[in-house]
């Protein structure tokens, strides 16, 4: 058997030849690359045509062998001689990856991008803010007080801001898919929201141990808000207030968020050493007064360095009704 030498320059040709054919960048290794190269281009296997982020490398991969490719300004890549079964298609931009898994039983079209969800943080300037899922964390570049924070996957994410003089606040967020935007305050202590009755913190809100005066008392009702209503003749109070003490040292002000169809007899108070009665042991109190529409009111507490409970009511001297409904309730 005659043997003939074949240069190196002519096999790169014919490699180059193959690859143009096979719109594909691999290297070939002599000769089984270039025998199975040759034989996809025979039409063996079915063909993936995959739509990914302009200038990314897409890969698919399957049982040790693996294809990649550099997606073009139209983000389209094919790749042909798949066999049948399960393939891995991953892309990378050298900073984030994503990958998925296709079935291949004839030829195919898919898409596959980066995940991307984002959490808009406000936070107290001057802090250093922070948000964990518990394995990645995430540090806000700055300490300017506002993050567009951009999340790599689903899960529970803790947003958090700390620093010297500075109160440690947390929130929690569920990031449940892409493109998904949630917005978080935590310039706030919230001790109500959106029916969060923040327990660690204020117990949960209820009537449990709060009088006034001597009046009989109507259960608050307390879902996705607060809900002060009364309707009767004669004496009666309705009273929502934190199970717990709340330390009001770092804070200045109480604010509330409400609706109402109250003309008066509406009270935003904090009280000391017991919750029995709030009129004899109020130390910081606000009448709120007519309000008929959505209003933001607080109370100054910038003189109290104790912890207190906190406490929204309202009363009735001479029969009548009040309808009060309490949004938010937070410290700042």
């Amino acid at each position: 058997m005659a043997f003939r030498s074949v240069e190196e320059s002519s096999l790169t040709g014919i490699a180059d030849a193959i690859r143009a054919a096979g719109e594909t960048e691999e290297s070939l290794l002599f000769p089984e690359g270039f025998q199975t190269a040759i034989s996809n281009l025979g039409g063996k296997g079915a063909a993936l045509t995959v739509t990914a982020p302009a200038g990314t490398t897409v890969t698919v991969s399957r049982d040790g062998k693996t294809m990649t490719r550099v997606a073009g300004v139209d983000g389209i890549v094919i790749f042909r001689g798949l066999e049948t079964g399960t393939w891995t298609l991953s892309i990378t931009d050298g900073e984030q990856t994503a990958s998925k898994t296709v079935e291949i039983v004839a030829d195919y079209a898919t898409s596959i991008t980066f995940f991307s969800a984002t959490i808009n943080v406000t936070y107290p300037a001057g802090s250093t803010c922070t948000v964990t899922d518990g394995k990645t964390t995430l540090t806000a570049p700055n300490t300017s007080g506002t993050w567009a924070c951009k999340v790599p996957n689903v899960g529970t994410w803790v947003v958090e801001a700390s620093g010297e003089g500075i109160v440690t606040i947390t929130e929690t967020v569920t990031i449940t898919g892409t493109s998904q935007i949630e917005t978080v305050d935590i310039t706030k202590r919230w001790l109500f929201k959106d029916g969060n009755q923040y327990t660690e913190l204020t117990g949960g809100w209820s009537d449990n141990g709060y009088n006034y005066a001597s009046y009989p008392k109507t259960a608050p009702i307390i879902g996705s808000d607060i809900r002060l209503q009364l309707s009767k003749s004669g004496s009666g109070c309705c009273i929502a207030g934190t199970q717990k003490t709340v330390d009001l040292t770092p804070y200045t002000k109480i604010w509330i968020y409400s609706e109402s169809t109250s003309l008066g007899g509406f009270s935003l108070s904090v009280t000391g050493s017991g919750r029995n009665t709030l009129a004899s042991n109020t130390i910081a109190a606000k009448d709120m007064g007519s309000v008929t529409n959505a209003s933001q009111m607080f109370l100054d507490i910038s003189s109290i360095n104790k912890s207190v409970y906190i406490a929204l009511s309202t009363w009735l001297n001479n029969g009548g009704s009040r309808d009060i409904t309490v949004l938010k309730c937070w410290l700042e």
